[in-house]
């Protein structure tokens, strides 16, 4: 959150200069908080599942002030926004829901849980997939005539994507963590709530904002994928080999 939000901005001022929604846009996508689906790839690749709890907690709980303060500093002088109002829709889309959810899981018995998890996890599947594709609506003049210009930005925002990936490995490494550990920070680090940056961006924002942002969504699970194919190449694999 200090880093990614400063090099998006940069990278920004650096390719598309003059044009301040594309530089908020590729900004906004990277100060939105953690995805959930980290948690999946983080247990896939044998990472520390309650750090990586731990942080989506901590990120989701945070949003509603990072997400401002961070588009405050970076783009406010250039974009208009509504900081009271991108505050409470942080809360009431991300901080609230998540809070219900621990609060069903801790007075849940296990077995109950497990069951409603199972029955609403389509249902859930559903959901997000109608409120990005919703929200996505209001790029679709964009997607129309792909230029030169439409490449460079999903270029740029691949190439972002990619680095917050990498930042996070080197991060953990520097720190001298546990392998299980440098695993929760690499997902955690890359992954973005991408629906949750969507709706702010339509919502907040003229609709050129949000063309990163929705970009971006193409690129998450794939990057992923490709760090999890690194990790067992570069991390996972001479631990395996002692064993």
């Amino acid at each position: 959150h200090i880093f990614m939000p400063l090099f998006a901005w940069g990278s920004g001022h650096l390719i598309f200069k003059g044009d301040p929604l594309t530089i908020t846009g590729l900004t906004l996508a990277v100060v939105i908080p953690t995805g959930i689906t980290s948690l999946i790839w983080a247990a896939m690749y044998k990472g520390n599942v309650g750090l990586t709890l731990s942080i989506i907690l901590v990120d989701t709980v945070l949003s509603p002030l990072i997400v401002p303060l961070s588009l405050s500093l970076l783009a406010g002088a250039q974009v208009h926004m509504d900081v009271w109002g991108m505050m409470k829709g942080l809360i009431v889309m991300v901080v609230i829901p998540s809070f219900l959810g621990m609060l069903f899981n801790q007075i849940s018995s296990p077995e109950r849980t497990a069951s409603v998890s199972s029955a609403l996890s389509p249902f859930s599947k559903l959901c997000l997939m109608a409120v990005i594709a919703i929200n996505s609506s209001a790029i679709a003049p964009y997607f129309k005539a792909v230029d030169l210009r439409f490449i460079g930005i999903a270029l740029t925002v691949f190439f972002i994507a990619l680095t917050g990936y990498a930042a996070a490995w080197l991060i953990g490494k520097m720190m001298k963590r546990r392998q299980e550990e440098i695993v929760s920070l690499i997902f955690t680090g890359g992954m973005r709530n991408i629906s949750a940056g969507a709706v702010l961006a339509v919502t907040f924002f003229p609709s050129q904002v949000a063309v990163p942002v929705v970009i971006g969504m193409l690129f998450q699970q794939i990057l992923a994928a490709l760090f999890g194919y690194m990790l067992n190449r570069f991390e996972l694999k001479p631990v395996l080999q002692k064993a």
